[in-house]
């Protein structure tokens, strides 16, 4: 199918994520998982399409006359079928073959779960049984386990990481940081932590495995093994967005309070972001402002259509997301990013913003950030000391031109 899949137009059709359900499951306290069995083969193809699928044996020519496995659209063509054929069931999200439906009560979810059976039937949709489960608190669903509670990694996931053994090449440290960025919502300072690993798979680094890639790879799989569940995100509680950076890294989390007046925070995710060469050499101020407009557009899916309070550790940024503010050039095309979002910056100290921790921790700056330029003005100031009067008065005396 490698030449046919190079000429079969795409569906284009935009595949969800986990983030896209997990505001719907907020009051959530029943779920129900339906499996299709042999999905892709419950779809008949139009006679003009099946010699596509021509295949030989030793017996002649053969071909499909239902969506196989291995055609390039069949994951995006079954998504958009399965979201057109749902599309009047209510508390009831699909990927691919798996459809989740949930309930606050039983009695919501039972609702719920019939009209999705009776669709199935009414197109003659069948289900393996084997694999689907009904009405239960918990279950695992695209590779994280739901319940009332949260959410958090499936179990299959953290183990898998946690005997994930040391990586003896560049693309097996690809492998495992592929992995570790799927559960990255639950791993605060993600970013920092995995920098010394992310060094080895660029291009023209030579592999080595040293002590500081070993400390990186045993903190991760600790990390991972004490990973803690997350709420989900209600759209009735007061939400704050905590955002800081440090000279290598950004990092945010996205917190939720019960009351107006309530601190007792409620962790909905986690986010953290290396910084490229170029960001590293911005001051302070750029590094803070790129994190709040970095963190904003991260969890613009929360975020878009309500007020909530944007916190940071760098006080001159209260004054610099006001709207009488005149920036310069390169902050002030970060701030208009963000008209779209209401939103009111607040200042809070280093040592009790939440998010700092996510962008600290690191080591010290890369040679790189560390330029011709810096090195002069360093020098220029080691060697630029103050003289005394006297010195000043026989360089005078002895300087060819005078003022009168």
């Amino acid at each position: 199918m490698r030449r046919a899949n190079a000429a079969i137009l795409r569906e284009r059709h935009i595949m969800p994520t986990i983030e896209d359900f997990l505001p719907r499951f907020t009051s959530a306290k029943y779920f129900s998982r339906l499996d299709i069995k042999e999905a892709f083969h419950q779809v008949e193809l139009k006679e003009e399409s099946r010699y596509i699928t021509t295949f030989i044996t030793h017996m002649g020519l053969f071909r499909y006359k239902r969506l196989m496995y291995g055609i390039v659209i069949a994951p995006e063509l079954f998504q958009r079928l399965m979201e057109q054929i749902l599309s009047r069931c209510e508390n009831t999200v699909s990927f691919i073959d798996d459809i989740l439906v949930f309930g606050s009560d039983e009695e919501e979810h039972d609702a719920a779960l019939k009209s999705v059976l009776s669709v199935m039937n009414e197109h003659g949709i069948l289900l393996n049984q084997e694999k689907c489960l009904f009405k239960v608190s918990s279950l695992d669903f695209l590779g994280h386990t739901i319940s009332s509670d949260g959410i958090k990694p499936s179990d299959s996931k953290i183990k898998a990481l946690q005997q994930f053994r040391p990586p003896t090449t560049a693309e097996e440290v690809r492998s495992f940081l592929g992995l570790v960025t799927y559960v990255g919502r639950f791993l605060p300072n993600l970013a920092t932590i995995t920098a010394p690993l992310r060094e080895l798979t660029h291009s023209g680094v030579k592999f080595f495995w040293g002590k500081e890639q070993k400390e990186a790879f045993t903190q991760l799989k600790d990390m991972i093994g004490n990973v803690q569940q997350l709420y989900f995100f209600d759209n009735n509680l007061r939400t704050r967005l905590v955002a800081d950076a440090s000279p290598v890294a950004l990092g945010a989390v996205l917190l939720q309070f019960e009351g107006p007046t309530d601190e007792q925070p409620r962790p909905i995710a986690y986010a953290s972001k290396s910084l490229t060469a170029t960001e590293r050499r911005y001051c302070q101020t750029e590094k803070e402002a790129l994190a709040l407009v970095w963190s904003v557009e991260r969890f613009a899916i929360y975020l878009y259509g309500r007020t909530f309070e944007l916190e940071t550790d760098h006080k001159p940024l209260e004054a610099i997301f006001q709207p009488t503010s005149r920036p310069c050039a390169r902050v002030e095309r970060w701030v208009l990013r963000l008209q779209s979002f209401s939103f009111v910056v607040k200042y809070r100290k280093g040592s009790t913003n939440i998010a700092d921790p996510l962008s600290r921790l690191v080591e010290n700056p890369s040679s790189e950030t560390f330029d011709a330029e810096s090195r002069f003005m360093v020098l220029a100031v080691m060697e630029s000391a103050a003289i005394d009067i006297e010195e000043l008065e026989d360089a005078t005396n002895t300087w060819s031109v005078g003022y009168r």
